[in-house]
C-alpha cells in the first residue's frame, strides 16, 4: 500500500469514528438583543447525534456556560441574566458535542466563535407607550 492511500485510510477511519470532527459546526452566529433580553442564534439544528453547548466570556475573562445552554437541541441560548457587565464586551463560542449521556473520549470538540457583542452598544431600545 502506498503511503498517499494509507494516510487517506487512516484519515477517513479517524473522521468517521466519533471524533471531534465529525460534528458539524455551527454558523450564522449572532447576537439578538432588545431591551437587554439578549439572545444567541446559530445554525443548523442538530441531529440526533450531536447537540451544542455555549461557553461565553467578557473580553479577556474565563469561559462560562448558562446552564440551560449545555449539551442542548436548542438553535438559542437566552445569556440575558448570565451577561451581567453591561458596560463590558463578550463573546460566545457555540460548541457541537454529542448528545447528552453519550459518552466521548474527546476532549475538544468543534465550535464556532460568536462575533463581539457590547450589551450597552449592541442592544436594540424600544419604547412602549403608557
Amino acid at each position: 500500500m502506498k503511503l498517499p492511500t494509507l494516510f487517506i485510510v487512516l484519515l477517513s477511519t479517524y473522521r468517521g469514528s466519533g471524533v471531534a470532527g465529525s460534528y458539524p459546526r455551527a454558523h450564522n452566529v449572532t447576537w439578538i438583543s432588545t431591551n437587554f433580553k439578549t439572545l444567541l442564534s446559530w445554525e443548523p439544528n442538530p441531529s440526533t447525534d450531536y447537540s451544542y453547548t455555549v461557553e461565553f466570556s467578557v473580553a479577556g475573562g474565563n469561559r462560562q456556560r448558562n446552564h440551560y445552554c449545555i449539551r442542548s437541541n436548542a438553535t438559542v441560548c437566552d445569556l440575558s441574566v448570565s451577561l451581567t457587565e453591561l458596560n463590558s464586551c463578550y463573546t460566545a463560542d457555540v460548541l457541537s458535542e454529542p448528545t447528552l449521556g453519550t459518552a466521548s473520549d474527546d476532549t475538544e470538540f468543534p465550535h464556532t466563535t460568536s462575533p463581539r457583542f457590547c450589551p450597552c452598544q449592541d442592544s436594540r431600545f424600544l419604547m412602549f407607550a403608557t
